[in-house]
């Protein structure tokens, strides 16, 4: 499995990086390390060349410590560790060296938790997460919920914490959710953990009471028919996880329901799929996978691991007999 860990070198970071450290696939393991490093567009310009070697010069060394630092907290990773450096606009040079590694998962660490900073349209995470080919994990770890981005010195977790003790995996049947299924069973995760299966039936309630006594009945086939689904989730996971369940909720906004689900189960991560991600997905703020993103409170896995699958068969496919 082929890892790349997008780092700036903040405490969200260095809490991706204790992620990444108990993230333990069943594959052998490539991982790498990219620091970003933000250049001035114009450097021939008089008012940036007196001050620009010297800014790279200390750039660089926070980096080599910001790297030297990472390989102490990655040190237990059962596969190849490589750090790289790079130069420029930080969601380009995230997503070309993705696309380079043909990478199967991003992790990065998001800058934030208020609403405000969740709801940064041009964030870089968003960015990323909207137009990556593989799947992408934004985490925001425990210890920073309610810590101001920059914060010095960053508050350290529990000696024993585990990053992921809860999560909660949505699924409604649909290819994109049943691979993000096949794609957290490629990891080995500790004995102690939890996973709730969440399905949520959507509500019409935008109708009127009178049209929500009709579709009762619908409502009541389709929860026996969304439980059956469950229930065959939960036995492949249980091969890998001790500890599974299923939950089905009922809402007019599918993303909605899937957020409040994970506050009030204490989830630490949400895991579900990508349906859409051509041109219109991409500009269709109001999705389901953006609105979790935004608006979760924890870390958020989009497993687009359907789509690389579809792109394997394609290939071989067409290869000569």
């Amino acid at each position: 499995m082929k890892i790349l860990f997008a780092t700036d070198g903040s405490c969200y970071a260095a809490g991706a990086a204790r992620f990444v450290r108990h993230l333990q696939s069943k594959d052998p393991m490539e991982l790498t390390v990219l620091t970003v490093s933000y250049t001035p567009e114009n450097t021939s310009s008089p008012s940036v060349q007196p001050w620009l070697p010297e800014w790279r010069r200390r750039e660089h060394e926070r980096i080599d410590q910001h790297h030297a630092e990472l390989r102490e907290t990655l040190k237990s990773i059962n596969g190849k560790v490589t750090m790289e450096l790079a130069e420029g606009n930080a969601a380009r040079c995230i997503l070309e060296r993705a696309r380079e590694l043909d990478a199967d998962l991003i992790v990065m660490g998001a800058r934030g938790h208020s609403t405000l900073e969740r709801l940064l349209l041009g964030s870089l995470s968003d960015s990323v997460a909207t137009h990556a080919d593989c799947s992408v994990l934004i985490v925001r770890p425990p210890e920073l919920h309610g810590v101001a981005a920059g914060s010095d010195p960053c508050p350290e977790p529990a000696a024993d914490e585990i990053p992921v003790r809860k999560i909660e995996l949505a699924y409604d049947g649909s290819a994109s959710s049943k691979e993000a299924v096949n794609e957290l069973m490629r990891f080995q995760w500790p004995a102690e953990t939890e996973v709730s299966i969440l399905s949520v039936i959507p509500t019409f309630d935008f109708y009127g009471q009178e049209y929500g006594l009709m579709v009762e009945p619908h409502g009541k086939e389709e929860h026996q028919r969304v439980q059956a689904l469950c229930e065959k989730v939960i036995s492949s996971l249980s091969r890998s996880i001790k500890n599974v369940d299923s939950q089905t909720v009922m809402g007019d906004h599918v993303g909605d329901a899937i957020v409040r689900a994970a506050d009030e189960n204490q989830s630490q991560l949400i895991v579900l799929g990508d349906n859409g991600h051509g041109l219109i997905g991409e500009l269709l703020l109001g999705s389901t996978t953006k609105y979790v993103l935004r608006h979760a409170h924890c870390s958020v896995w989009i497993s687009r691991h359907h789509r690389t699958q579809a792109e394997k068969v394609a290939e071989a496919a067409v290869q000569p007999a």
